[in-house]
């Protein structure tokens, strides 16, 4: 039966990291087929048992368990995250740090084998780390959850419907765990009898998933007693260049002009990009901004209509305050501000309370937050100035969706680097909108894997969900995608166009909307009774074996 069996034990180390590398890259979207996610790891798995067995015999081996996993994760990180050198060449190293931190993960999970004896079911710990470390990455100063395992299947929505009972960290743990079960599977097997019934388990964890989703799949259909009616424009103003050196009326007058091109009476909604609105306005004085007061006379010419947009904006804080993004009002040494990203709800101009603001609540790491400023205060003069206001801003710690007192409709508006963390979208759904919006600007990193891939989450977060999401970009890819996650139209890329679409209200709330990131909770119980268990466990088994020894 050993014929069988995988003859791990003479893996090269280096050939093992640049087996999981391969396999990372050709499972990542937007060009690979994500399944072999379900594999990726088993290398350096594998690996890591024969060196396990190897530190009896020649000590610690954990520097090599960092080496090749970071190889191997750098390869990964740095085949697919290239671009983010795009808008500043130095941010190279930020593939590479990402790196290092899943390397590190490796390295914990090496060193809790190394602990707590090398026996088989600690390979189990491999998926509970992991997504530990990914709920850290996402939420941590250094957030950077764009390689979040379970963000793979973006592309193949049809694969993870489940998603809307799991949210995608549900992704993570079931790539993690069928990883572990392989590996556990491979290193177990004796004889013909157990091999059929390891091969079963792992069958069961493979296709059970993806069967479920597919009888999803074909199974959901969307309420579609609400019809919407939407229009996106993505002027395709070049961030290096247009955008920010075009006048703010040049810029309202482009906005304007493609709305007139699609807009008519039964048009519910124009979505506009990030930071279309050119004016770094006052928000106590929002309502004197020329952009947003011609917009509002555009409105009164069609009773239903509302405009999403971006903008950058300014607000005094009480006399004598200071937060950690405030900043002094030149002349006075007890008057700060704060700066925001904001999104904007434009009614219409007789309307109460007819321009609405959320201010952008989970900021880009190194362009809208400085990474603990707080402790090194001088981060902020390296902020990356990537247009609009730069340093670290303002933010909401509460996320509200924005209500239409025209048409009673209530909608949940994403700015761009928040359409990545599913968690912060679905409390959108859970304050009750009904639809979906994005606005973006993705055009710092050129005709690159980043806008397709920030593109593709966003299938995620309606599958999350439920909901329709329309997606405004200032450049490629401005997408209208219904609640299983399928693209219904989209843009092309660095074109000027606007599209149009009737979607539908959903008012119901998928388990994920309602319960959140549980899964990660549930992972930090077992954590925690892993490490009370075991070393209580074997502290047990060595005073039995003393006194048996006696």
């Amino acid at each position: 039966m050993n014929n069988l069996i995988v003859q791990y034990r003479n893996f090269n180390p280096l050939t093992v990291a640049l087996q999981t590398a391969l396999l990372l890259i050709v499972s990542w979207y937007p060009i690979g087929f994500p399944l072999f996610l379900l594999y990726a790891f088993v290398p350096l798995l594998l690996w890591e048992e024969k060196l396990l067995a190897k530190s009896r015999i020649e000590g610690n081996q954990t520097r090599k368990v960092f080496l090749y996993s970071f190889i191997a994760f750098s390869l990964f990180n740095l085949a697919r995250g290239w671009w983010v050198a795009m808008s500043g060449w130095f941010l190279i190293v930020l593939p590479f740090f990402n790196a290092m931190l899943m390397a590190l993960v490796f390295v914990l999970y090496h060193l809790f084998r190394l602990t707590f004896r090398h026996r088989k079911a600690t390979i189990l710990m491999f998926p509970v780390l992991w997504v530990m470390f990914e709920n850290i990455n996402t939420h941590w100063d250094l957030n950077f959850p764009w390689f979040n395992l379970g963000n793979g299947f973006a592309n193949y929505p049809m694969l993870v419907q489940w998603y809307e009972l799991t949210g995608a960290s549900g992704g993570t743990l079931w790539i993690t765990l069928t990883n572990a079960f392989i590996a556990i599977m491979i290193i177990s097997i004796r004889t013909y009898e157990m091999y059929l019934r390891y091969i079963a388990m792992v069958f069961l964890l493979v296709f059970g998933p993806v069967v479920s989703s597919l009888c999803r799949y074909w199974s959901y259909t969307p309420d579609m007693s609400k019809p919407v009616d939407v229009v996106l424009l993505q002027p395709n103003l070049d961030p290096y260049k247009d955008q920010y050196s075009l006048s703010a009326d040049s810029v309202s007058t482009i906005l304007l002009n493609m709305a007139k091109e699609r807009v008519d009476k039964n048009t519910d909604y124009v979505v506009a990009p990030e930071s279309c609105l050119q004016e770094y306005a006052w928000e106590e004085r929002l309502s004197q901004v020329n952009s947003i007061q011609r917009i509002l006379d555009f409105n009164a010419n069609y009773p239903r209509l509302n405009w999403i947009a971006g903008m950058s904006t300014r607000h005094l804080l009480p006399p004598g305050q200071k937060t950690e993004a405030a900043r002094y009002i030149r002349g006075t040494d007890s008057v700060f501000y704060e700066c925001s990203n904001v999104a904007l709800q434009i009614g219409q101009p007789n309307q109460d309370y007819n321009i609405r603001l959320r201010r952008k609540s989970y900021l880009t790491p190194g362009v809208e937050k400085m990474p603990f400023k707080k402790y090194i205060p001088f981060m902020e003069k390296l902020a990356l100035n990537m247009g609009g206001t730069v340093g670290t801003l303002a933010k909401d710690s509460l996320i509200f969706p924005f209500y239409n007192t025209n048409t009673g409709i209530k909608s949940g508006v994403s700015i761009c680097y928040e359409s990545v963390e599913g968690n912060l979208v679905r409390k959108f759904v859970l304050g009750g909108a009904e639809i979906l919006f994005c606005i973006t600007n993705d055009g710092w990193w050129g005709n690159t894997q980043g806008y397709r891939q920030h593109k593709a989450m966003s299938r995620l977060r309606a599958i999350e969900n439920r909901r329709y999401v329309c997606r405004a970009a200032n450049t490629g890819t401005s997408i209208f995608i219904d609640p299983s996650g399928n693209i219904i139209d989209q843009s092309a890329y660095w074109k000027r166009q606007s599209l149009k679409a009737t979607v539908y209200l959903q008012e119901n709330k998928t388990f994920y909307a309602k319960h959140g990131d549980y899964i990660i909770y549930i992972i930090d119980i077992v954590f925690a009774f892993v490490m009370i268990y075991v070393p209580c466990r074997i502290a047990y088994l060595r005073k039995k074996r003393a006194k048996t020894q006696k």
